[in-house]
């Protein structure tokens, strides 16, 4: 419990404030530029996004603790966080330029590809030292 807990938190602790950090304050002009938003974000948005986070966060630390697959330490970690992150990038960047119109494809995908990397870098670093699966 206490792994499944750690690995929720450490989710939460490094994609939301990240996300609203990324896309709300420093790059939130480029973004409405490029039609990602339309408006300004309201406090219900952000709620929505940080109970979205916390789901999030406990379904991977679940996933996480289950699989053996990736290793140990920094690198199942790492591995771990790519295959999610791969996952996330696919469902949330591919499937929004195709089903929304952006003024600049290249640019919103390179833009979120490196948000992407970073968060999930961080995440996959913090799993593998704090969260053991299973088999450890």
């Amino acid at each position: 419990m206490r792994n499944l807990i750690m690995g929720t938190a450490i989710y939460t602790l490094v994609i939301f404030p990240i996300t609203a950090i990324w896309h709300v304050l420093v790059f939130q002009e480029l973004y409405t530029e490029l039609g990602y938003f339309k408006e300004k974000e309201t406090v219900l948005a952000a709620a929505a996004g940080l109970v979205n986070i916390l789901v999030q966060g406990f379904v991977l630390a679940a996933l996480f603790l289950r699989t053996h697959f990736f290793g140990t330490g920094f690198s199942g970690g790492l591995k771990f966080a790519g295959l999610v992150g791969a996952f996330y990038f696919s469902v949330q960047v591919i499937n929004f330029v195709v089903r929304k119109e952006i003024s600049d494809v290249t640019i919103f995908v390179l833009l979120e590809a490196v948000y992407m990397a970073f968060q999930f870098g961080i995440y996959g670093l913090l799993m593998g030292v704090f969260v053991k699966p299973r088999h450890v």
